[in-house]
């Protein structure tokens, strides 16, 4: 294998340091020559400024003119490592927009920055690479121009007009009408917070009384305060608030990984291929298990929450049970898709900028997100997606929908709903066999996978919520449960508290380091789909006996843990923290100059940038959006109430 690297590196070089009449001559002559070539020849297409341009440019280098080699040293040349897989090179973005060259008093040109590809296919060591470079030429030039160019060096790249950039476009006024409602949006909101909160402080100095709640809704004082608080509410399960953190920042490392690994050029391309065979990564890998554990908790929510209310008042208004669910989720994701739609675009202007943040963000919000709001993305195959993390939120609001079936008949008839839930889990694991044989599943998205077969796994097992029902079924019998613990107690055995937590860690630790023969060996169909079948239901139990052994107590040091009260002021962030990550991943990734070194210290230090920003981020939208909306609705529904 290092032989065929090498080899491309040789072949690549020799197509960028050619001989001309026998002699070897220094890059920038063969450079020289070629400009002289490209200008020479009035046949090739080149536009006429262009041509123009480039001549004067070609004089340049022949002169030592600073600006010159300025752009000839923004440009890319072959990049070393390529036996690593250093296949790109982003030049010098800065360095390429800054030139501003005046010809004379009518004519003048800036340098234009553009970011292309080309496939090589070397027969000699059957072998393909994508070569990735930049280069730095008069923004006369089109992007057209500038393939033609590179032609003469015998590189067919494509360089596509979304990754050309020049200081023009920095430089203009790009607000359109998307922008300034974007502006305004926000504007409104920040008046809000301003006002509410200087009311909050007036109040507060001159110890007045409050005429309306709804007048300090949106105070920073006030819902600061309750950001921070530490609650003593007996029927609280605080263990929950340390496993919701937990699973939060694994789903957010796994992100930092799988954008890193997946869309931005690395220095080590090669070496991602070794990282995903290493069993060692496993953790990394499996880390979507993480969501089953959201599925939990949701599924033990709803019903320990449901069943306590029901103690209180014997009436269920569905109209309420839903509106609830929805202005809790909705206000955070209009806010966020609103962000994206109309101001994220004018954020940065950097190499990678614009493809990225437009094509995996900003386009598939522009387009689909009605769907988000709908909570319906999960099911429509569309090649873009509004927030794709956010197909979570799209099942987990579709099991709520039905969720009142389950709770009535719970509250009613409890043992025959258990025993019909039980029924529905088993049949959820027979229908993700049945799926994952007859469509040849993979059990895990990573390794030996085909991207057809990727696209089954996500569209056809991973997304849609019938096939995420089992562990969030699962949820449900667990809050029945921890409600009847909080009458009283379950009085286990030491045995049987001893089988619980030896059998919930070992299945947690199978699951987590688990599932790398399916990644290094051949698709086997009947260990796939026995695999999909089970892995989801066995991480849920697993789960599930941890928080009834906390809520039991019979955790110890564990309950200890998991409760501690910074774990409950985190938890009041989890649901922003989880919104905007990925796009604060996306952000701070697409700010990259040069292709970076990919290793697991590396990927765990940005993890923690990662978390520390999309914590700020999360902060602000939480104070602005979520906690403001849910003390308006508490406003509105105790209005009904006295009614």
């Amino acid at each position: 294998m290092l032989f065929e690297y090498v080899s491309v590196v040789i072949f690549v070089s020799g197509l960028l340091n050619s001989k001309v009449s026998g002699e070897p001559l220094g890059y920038l002559q063969y450079v020289l020559d070629i400009l002289a070539d490209v200008v020479l020849n009035e046949t090739n297409g080149i536009g006429i400024n262009c041509r123009r341009h480039l001549d004067y440019y070609q004089t340049g280098l022949e002169t030592n003119r600073f600006w010159a080699l300025q752009m000839f040293d923004a440009t890319s040349k072959l990049p070393s490592g390529i036996g690593t897989g250093n296949t790109a090179d982003l030049g010098s973005f800065e360095e390429c927009i800054e030139v501003n060259q005046r010809i004379d008093s009518s004519d003048s040109f800036r340098g234009r920055y553009c970011f292309g590809e080309t496939s090589m296919n070397l027969k000699e060591i059957n072998a393909t690479i994508t070569l990735k470079l930049a280069s730095c030429l008069p923004d006369s030039c089109s992007t057209g121009d500038a393939s033609t160019i590179y032609k003469y060096f015998g590189l067919n790249f494509s360089f596509p007009e979304n990754l050309c950039q020049a200081l023009v476009d920095r430089e203009k006024l790009r607000f359109g009408l998307s922008e300034y409602c974007g502006v305004v949006f926000f504007g409104i909101f920040a008046l809000m917070i301003a006002a509410s909160t200087t009311y909050d402080i007036y109040l507060y100095a001159t110890e007045s009384q409050i005429k309306h709640q709804a007048l300090v809704a949106f105070s920073i004082l006030k819902n600061g305060k309750k950001l921070i608080a530490i609650e003593n509410n007996a029927k609280q399960i605080t263990c929950m608030n340390g496993i919701r953190v937990i699973s939060t920042m694994w789903i957010i490392l796994n992100h930092r990984y799988f954008i890193q690994l997946s869309y931005f050029p690395l220095w080590n391309n090669f070496y991602k291929e070794t990282w995903t065979l290493s069993a060692g990564n496993m953790f990394v890998i499996n880390a979507p298990m993480a969501v089953d554990t959201f599925f939990v908790l949701s599924g033990s929510l709803v019903s320990y929450v449901y069943l306590c209310s029901a103690e209180k008042s014997t009436s269920f208004h569905i109209f309420k049970f839903y509106l609830h669910r929805f202005l809790r989720l909705t206000p955070v994701l209009v806010a966020v898709i609103v962000f994206i739609v109309t101001l994220l675009r004018q954020f940065a202007t950097v190499p990678l900028w614009s493809s990225m943040i437009h094509s995996k963000l900003i386009e598939g919000c522009e387009k689909y997100w009605w769907k988000t709001l709908l909570y319906i993305q999960n099911y429509d195959r569309t090649p873009s997606m509004c927030l794709p993390h956010g197909w979570y939120l799209s099942s987990d609001m579709q099991l709520y929908v039905v969720s009142p079936i389950f709770l009535l008949a719970l509250s009613r008839w409890p043992k025959r709903t258990i025993y019909g839930i039980v029924a529905l889990i088993v049949c959820n694991i027979v229908g993700c066999f049945l799926l994952g044989w007859f469509f040849e599943i993979s059990g895990i998205s990573q390794g030996n996978v085909s991207f057809e077969r990727l696209m089954l796994f996500v569209w056809m097992y991973y997304f849609p919520a019938y096939t995420r029902a089992a562990p969030w079924l699962i949820g449900i019998i667990l809050g029945y449960h921890l409600y009847l613990s909080k009458k009283k107690k379950y009085e286990l055995s030491t045995k049987i508290v001893a089988s619980l937590w030896i059998l919930s860690l070992m299945v947690m630790c199978a699951i987590v380091f688990g599932g790398h023969d399916l990644i290094t060996s051949e698709y086997r169909r009947v260990l796939n789909a026995i695999y999909i079948a089970l892995v989801r239901p066995a991480w849920a139990l697993a789960v599930a006996a941890v928080i009834f052994t906390c809520a039991n107590g019979y955790a110890g040091p564990v309950n200890w843990f998991l409760s501690l009260p910074i774990f409950e002021v985190l938890s009041r962030f989890t649901y922003t923290l989880y919104v905007v990550h990925y796009i604060v991943i996306f952000v701070l990734t697409s700010q990259m100059r040069t292709t970076v070194l990919f290793s697991n210290l590396e990927a765990m230090h940005q993890f923690w940038g990662d978390f520390a920003f999309t914590f700020f981020v999360a902060t602000l939208v939480t104070l602005a959006f979520e906690l403001p909306m849910i003390e308006i609705e508490k406003i509105i529904f105790a209005k009904k109430k006295n009614v």
